[in-house]
């Protein structure tokens, strides 16, 4: 090991060495310090510059240029810009076809009617007929004694057939007539034959059937009907 009285002798030589080259060193230049002392102070002062003079900057928008257009995408032409049709179509009206007696004779007008949209409806009604006349003898008190006038009115070529009614009683009726003046003649005829004639209206219906449909006004079909749903009596 080193003994300390040799450490100490080095660190004097080192020492001495140090101080004989300083001797014979030029000093820094006037400009030299100045130069440094400068960059010593703008060290010192540089944040707080940054601090006091530098603000965050939004960047300017971007341009974005539109995109270019496939080539498979046609450019749009006003031509071909689908707008609303308009429309000149007329607002429908329910309808009325008939009477007729058959159903089926609607087939043909019913499915011309269901092919423009007209929803065709087939109602069954009760149709009040004109009334018969019926032209009879009577009441008589008994249906023996209706038997006996209807022998005697055969003998005299008058056609007849006896009935029973439950609120008049018997009687023969001499005819049923679909006009009312071929009823008056034939009440005359057996008036003077001396019997008792009376002349009574028979009111008559039968089943019948209506065609109901939605239409616009300039359809074919229109002139067929009869009239308007609501200007018909409807069925209960």
């Amino acid at each position: 090991m080193i003994s300390r009285s040799v450490l100490t002798l080095l660190l004097l030589v080192n020492v001495g060495v140090g101080v004989y080259f300083g001797m014979f060193s030029e000093p820094a230049s006037q400009a030299e310090m100045t130069a440094e002392t400068q960059q010593v102070d703008e060290l010192q002062q540089a944040p707080a510059i940054a601090r006091v003079t530098t603000e965050p900057e939004f960047p300017e928008p971007l341009f974005v240029a539109a995109a270019e257009p496939s080539e498979n995408v046609e450019p749009a032409n006003n031509s071909d810009v689908i707008t609303p049709a308009a429309t000149n179509t007329q607002p429908r009206e329910c309808r009325v076809w008939g009477p007729l007696s058959d159903p089926e004779a609607f087939d043909d007008l019913s499915n011309n009617l269901e092919a423009i949209g007209g929803f065709p409806e087939i109602r069954e009604i009760e149709v009040v007929l004109s009334p018969d006349f019926m032209v009879f003898v009577g009441p008589l008190p008994n249906m023996a004694q209706a038997r006996q006038v209807a022998a005697d009115l055969r003998d005299l070529q008058i056609d007849n057939y006896v009935f029973n009614r439950e609120d008049s009683g018997p009687g023969v009726s001499v005819g049923v007539f679909s006009r009312e003046g071929l009823a008056r003649r034939q009440h005359q005829k057996v008036v003077q034959l001396g019997y008792e004639v009376s002349i009574e209206p028979m009111q008559r219906s039968q089943k019948a059937y209506n065609l109901y449909a939605h239409i616009e006004q300039n359809s074919v079909h229109y002139p067929s009907s009869i009239s308007g749903c609501m200007d018909i009596a409807q069925n209960p």
